[in-house]
């Protein structure tokens, strides 16, 4: 539903950033050399092997040369899984290294880690990779090890590094990352393209969608084809509004307290759009994620617009403005003995400033991805505006 920036969109410095506490996470959970996955980074942390249990030694049995190096062994027995879930996947990673070598194409492999994902299509070579009918567990169990990344200790630094506070996906809960203390609150990740069928992606970081529990669980590992947060968003695709039955539009309209909530909660498609992709993204996510469903939830917060919006009447909010004139005036240090008068742009835009005021909440665009229920907020304001004007 909202858009959220991903980490190639930042500004360079927190970009790289960002980048860096990725792949070192990275580089602590594959098989591969730390010196392949960071390459182009300072490699600050000597090669190291991660722990082994018994059963993974008795594995490695018949697979790879046990006296070899362990950092070594874990990098073979990685090829050779790879190998065998698919051929292309293997060319590609393995592009202009010779047989028998422990590393990885570095180029190659920060592709995969990093790959942008227009509208949640997967570009070649990626769409060739499940071409055996092999099952992921071991690429998921022994190379691309998603459980051990999700537990790694910088899991908290890196999320809060990517600063998503509101769940993208219904932008109805918070969704922050808590950094420092004995019990430390973060997002759930969701995998976009789900780590069973595309098990290869489970470390992709623009695959890696922070989000709330709610909508991890309703989208859970379903290959569907939604809206990416990435790269689009619901915007004007589909609007909230208020179906009404006789007679409560009019109970709401005059302010009553107790309004019923005997209305429904609708997003309509805005017949206008042109891209037809997006507005079947659009369509798909509030239907695969049970939105409109979710936001039944919402009605008192709905009426407590519509009864603030009562109260401030135009006049009130014109008063406002009139008694409090250097709060929106739009010049630069009047003098303090100076009566300011507001020029017509400026009462404009004050009248817009009083509104999201009004309803405790910016709910201009770029602030959707700041606080929940912004574009409910949004669409049911200008629906207030609208009904107001009929009804007046």
């Amino acid at each position: 539903m909202i858009k959220i920036a991903p980490y190639y969109a930042r500004p360079e410095q927190e970009r790289n950033e960002i980048l860096m506490l990725y792949l070192d996470m990275v580089a602590d959970v594959v098989p591969f050399l730390r010196s392949d996955v960071l390459d182009g980074f300072p490699v600050a942390i000597a090669e190291k092997h991660r722990k082994r249990t018994k059963a993974y030694i008795e594995t490695l049995k018949g697979n790879v040369n046990l006296d070899a190096p362990p950092k070594e062994q874990d990098a073979l027995f990685a090829r050779k899984i790879i190998s065998d879930y698919s051929g292309n996947l293997h060319d590609f990673l393995y592009e202009g290294i010779e047989e028998g070598s422990c590393h990885v194409n570095p180029q190659n492999l920060r592709h995969l880690l990093t790959f942008k994902m227009p509208h949640g299509i997967l570009p070649e070579p990626f769409l060739q990779f499940n071409d055996k009918e092999h099952k992921p567990d071991d690429l998921l169990n022994y190379v691309f090890r998603y459980k051990t990344f999700s537990k790694h200790s910088k899991i908290h630094n890196f999320l809060q590094a990517l600063g998503v506070d509101v769940c993208p996906y219904c932008n109805r809960q918070y969704i922050t990352t808590v950094v420092l203390g004995k019990h430390r609150p973060r997002p759930q990740l969701d995998h976009f393209k789900n780590k069973n069928k595309y098990p290869f992606l489970a470390l992709s970081i623009n695959n890696l969608v922070p989000s709330c529990g709610v909508c991890n669980l309703i989208k859970h590992d379903k290959d569907i084809e939604i809206l990416y947060p990435y790269e689009d968003e619901m915007g004007d695709l589909y609007t909230f509004s208020t179906k009404f039955p006789d007679g409560v539009i009019t109970t709401l309209l005059t302010g009553a307290t107790c309004a019923p909530e005997d209305f429904d909660v609708e997003l309509k498609e805005n017949k206008c759009a042109t891209n037809t992709l997006l507005v079947k993204q659009a369509g798909n996510s509030i239907s695969e994620l049970a939105l409109e469903a979710l936001y039944q939830s919402h009605k008192s917060y709905i009426t407590d617009l519509y009864f603030h919006r009562y109260i401030h009447t135009e006049k009130a909010i014109e008063d406002t403005i009139n008694q409090f004139p250097r709060l929106f005036s739009l010049r630069k240090n009047p003098a303090p003995d100076e009566k300011l008068i507001l020029s017509d742009e400026e009462i404009i835009a004050a009248k817009e400033i009083m509104k999201r005021r009004l309803a405790l909440i910016d709910y201009q665009q770029e602030m959707w991805g700041k606080r929940p229920l912004t574009k409910l907020t949004h669409d049911i304001m200008k629906e207030i505006d609208e009904k107001e004007k009929k009804w007046t």
